[in-house]
C-alpha cells in the first residue's frame, strides 16, 4: 500500500485531462468494437467447424445418397449403407474398454522416480500440470490388464472428461492412470482414428454420454456408460475419406482462427500502448 501511495503520477491540467479522456473514449471504443467483431467471427468459424464435423460423421460427404432413420434422436438420418452400432460391439474383445486401476491396485505409495510410465491426463491434454508418474517393473507386471499398446485410445474419464488420444507406434511401455479409460478398437470394423475423431470433435459423443448418464451433470465417465455409446459406422474406405476431408477442412478453419486471434492480440496491445502514450504525453491529443 505504501509503495502504491508513493507511486509517481503524471498529472495534467483538468482541461487537458478531459481532452485526453474524451480522445481515449472514442479511440478505445473503435478498437473495442473491432475486437468484438473479431471475437464474433471466431465464434462463427468455430460453429462452422463443429457443423462440418457433425455433418461428416453423421451424414457422410455425399449429400445425394439415400438415407434412413438412425433411430437415435441426436443423430437423425444417416446414409442407408451405414450402421448404428454400440461401441461395445466395435472393440477388439470383451474386455477392451478398461477403466484404470481402482483403490488398492494403484496407490500413490506405488509411484517411483523411474520405471514404467503411468499414462495420465497430462498425456491426453498436452498439459504440464500433472507431473510424470512411474511404477516399478514389478508393479507394471502385476497390473498387466492395464497395459497400453500402440493403437489404444486413452480417454479422460474425470476432470476434463471426454478427451482422447491414440497411443502412437513408438511409445513408452506403461499402464493407465485411474482417471483414464483404455479403448481397443476392432479395426476390421472401424478405424481408431475415426473413433478418436468422434470422441474429440463431435457433439454426438457428448450427447451420447449425457443420455446414458440420465441427463445428469457429467463429472465421471464410467466404462459401462462408454460401452453403450452409439456410433454411426460407414465403410472403412469412407471412414478414411471423412478423416482426410475433415483434416483439411478443420486445418483451414483453425488457421483462420489463429490469424484472427493474432489480430485481436495486436489490437489489445495497440489499445494499451495508445492509453499509455496519451496519459504520459507521448502523443499529442487533438482537442475534440
Amino acid at each position: 500500500l505504501n509503495l502504491l501511495q508513493n507511486y509517481p503520477v503524471v498529472l495534467q491540467k483538468i482541461s487537458e485531462q478531459k481532452q485526453i479522456s474524451s480522445y481515449l473514449d472514442k479511440k478505445t471504443k473503435t478498437i473495442d468494437d473491432e475486437i468484438t467483431k473479431n471475437h464474433n467471427l471466431i465464434k462463427l468459424l468455430q460453429e462452422k467447424r463443429q457443423s462440418e464435423i457433425n455433418r461428416a460423421v453423421t451424414k457422410g460427404l455425399d449429400d445425394t445418397v439415400p438415407t434412413k432413420d438412425s433411430g437415435i434422436e441426436w443423430i437423425g438420418e444417416i446414409p442407408e449403407e451405414w450402421n448404428s452400432i454400440k461401441l461395445k460391439f466395435l472393440i477388439a474383445d470383451g474386455n477392451s474398454i478398461t477403466p484404470g486401476p481402482f483403490g488398492s491396485e494403484l496407490k500413490t505409495s506405488d509411484y517411483v522416480d523411474k520405471g514404467s510410465k503411468i499414462y495420465n491426463q497430462k498425456d491426453i491434454l498436452d498439459s504440464s500440470v500433472d507431473m510424470d508418474l512411474f511404477v516399478s517393473k514389478e508393479k507394471f507386471d502385476k497390473l498387466s490388464s492395464f497395459h497400453v499398446k500402440s493403437g489404444d485410445i486413452l480417454l479422460t474419464s474425470r476432470g476434463s472428461i471426454g478427451k482422447s488420444k491414440i497411443i502412437p507406434e513408438k511409445y513408452l511401455p506403461g499402464i493407465i492412470h485411474p482417471c483414464l479409460i483404455r479403448v481397443r478398437i476392432d479395426e476390421y470394423q472401424i478405424k481408431n482414428s475415426y473413433v478418436n475423431l468422434i470422441i474429440n470433435e463431435s457433439t454426438m459423443f457428448k450427447e451420447n454420454i449425457r443420455f446414458n448418464s440420465n441427463g445428469t451433470v457429467i463429472e465421471v465417465i464410467y466404462g459401462k456408460t462408454l460401452k453403450e455409446i452409439i456410433v454411426p459406422v460407414p465403410s472403412l474406405p469412407e471412414q478414411t475419406q471423412i478423416i482426410s476431408y475433415l483434416d483439411k477442412k478443420t486445418a483451414k478453419i483453425d488457421s483462420l482462427i489463429s490469424k484472427i486471434q493474432l489480430q485481436i492480440s495486436k489490437l489489445q496491445e495497440f489499445r494499451e500502448s495508445l492509453i499509455s502514450s496519451a496519459v504520459t504525453g507521448k502523443i499529442k491529443v487533438a482537442q475534440a
